[in-house]
């Protein structure tokens, strides 16, 4: 039992590592820093290493497979996408089969971590429905945003790039408080393989 407690706190680790290269990935993408091309490859292979954490988190709760399968799929739709140059079915299935892996592991977060603290596990809960809404209100924000911009006559690549960056941030906050809750829980299983030694 401890060894698997171990490994889980090591893929709960790996989870907030891939979180951060994929904060920094799109934040060095918005300003064409590295090629769009280049960074769409590095969100591939993040997503790739997160359906390996997904499988590795597995024995802990079943939800954690479910992800790492519909990522999986979402992976290889999205590559399929881009190589058969076919976009809307495929995008609209990649985009639902995401929602829901999302909802499958901030579930099985939650689910995990209820025992030792129910408010934690709350928390969990509510981030998922915040990523829905704030994915939501930016989806008809960047729309609006690209119509006033194009209607205002700004320059097109530069509105873009302005509207990226700023829809931006609110998912940048979901991520923090992933990364955040994600460290207490790592916090929360150190707490009892220390006092576990004690005994």
């Amino acid at each position: 039992m401890n060894e698997n407690r171990i490994d889980f706190t090591k893929w709960l680790r790996v989870l907030i590592y891939i979180a951060i290269a994929r904060i920094v990935n799109t934040v060095v993408g918005i300003p064409a820093f590295i090629p769009t091309a280049l960074t769409a490859w590095i969100s591939r292979i993040l997503m790739a290493l997160m359906v390996f954490a997904m499988f590795k988190l597995a024995p802990a709760n079943d939800r954690y497979k479910k992800t790492g399968i519909q990522l999986a799929i979402v992976l290889i739709l999205t590559i399929a996408t881009e190589l058969l140059n076919t976009g809307a079915v495929l995008t609209l299935i990649a985009g639902i089969l995401s929602i829901v892996a999302e909802y499958q592991e901030y579930h099985g977060h939650s689910e995990l971590i209820e025992e030792k603290d129910h408010q934690l596990s709350g928390k969990w809960t509510s981030l998922f429905m915040w990523s829905i809404v704030v994915g939501l209100i930016l989806g008809f924000a960047s729309t609006a945003a690209g119509v006033l911009a194009a209607v205002a006559g700004v320059d097109t690549e530069t509105a873009a790039v302005v509207i990226a960056a700023a829809m931006m941030i609110p998912e940048y906050i979901i991520d923090i408080f992933y990364i955040l809750y994600l460290k207490k829980m790592i916090a929360l299983f150190a707490e009892d393989k220390v006092s576990e030694y004690d005994a």
